[in-house]
């Protein structure tokens, strides 16, 4: 079996660029793909508000859900960073009782929308246990993260791991592909539209997480990508600095 596809939406918002986000909705379901949306509950971020806020954007979600045409990640609360040093992160090295609240709160707004989700998406990949011990008191039962090539269970939870931001080939795994439109050119679009038209399988967030790795070979896969990823982005990281 060749490699599977995961396309996901981050950073979902009333402010978002609307024009690039409905291209890239109406061009997924030309090709009868269904990706999955990570909406932030209220978000805060000056950086994701690049256009007057959409009065219609709660029943667009909701339209859009009930056509079956997305799937939804609730992600992060606010979308802000509260960390001072390192990475930016909207709840890690946070009190257990504070990540609590701030995903119970975000969840309230969603559910006050009618947008129901089990799926967590953290802001800036970021998150540490506290914040899987909060995922699981607030019921939620999947992760879009992690350094793996196949879907993996951790603490209770299902990870689909999310290993790259362009559509790469690869000869195999579970590989989800992060979008973040807002900042979406017209080459990155059609590089995404080309990718589509290659015959690449595509598959749900909820289809690949019922595919948690339970076979030798793909534990094992797991077990060699994690290290080698990590060190890929760090080598990464040291080139652009």
């Amino acid at each position: 079996m060749g490699a599977r596809y995961v396309w996901r939406i981050d950073d979902v918002t009333p402010g978002m660029e609307r024009t690039r986000f409905r291209a890239f909705i109406d061009l997924f379901r030309r090709r009868g793909v269904v990706p999955l949306l990570g909406v932030v509950p209220e978000n805060r971020d000056p950086a994701l508000c690049r256009t007057p806020d959409d009065p219609a954007f709660w029943e667009t979600l909701r339209t859009l859900g009930d056509q079956g045409a997305v799937e939804f990640a609730q992600h992060g609360y606010q979308h802000l960073s509260v960390t001072r040093r390192g990475p930016p992160s909207e709840f890690t090295g946070r009190p257990y009782a504070e990540q609590v609240e701030k995903i119970g709160r975000g969840q309230d707004i969603l559910r006050r929308e009618e947008i129901h989700t089990d799926i967590w998406m953290a802001p800036y990949h970021s998150f540490d246990e506290a914040t899987l011990e909060a995922l699981l008191s607030r019921g939620f039962r999947f992760v879009s993260d992690g350094a793996a090539l196949y879907p993996f269970e951790r603490r209770g939870l299902v990870f689909v791991p999310q290993q790259v931001w362009r559509p790469r080939r690869l000869p195999f795994g579970v590989l989800t592909v992060c979008l973040h439109t807002n900042d979406a050119d017209d080459g990155f679009y059609r590089s995404v539209e080309r990718f589509l038209e290659s015959g690449a399988r595509s598959i749900r967030f909820t289809e690949a997480a019922a595919a948690v790795a339970r076979g030798v070979t793909e534990r094992a896969a797991n077990v060699a990508f994690a290290p080698a990823w990590r060190l890929l982005r760090w080598l990464g990281r040291r080139a652009a600095s």
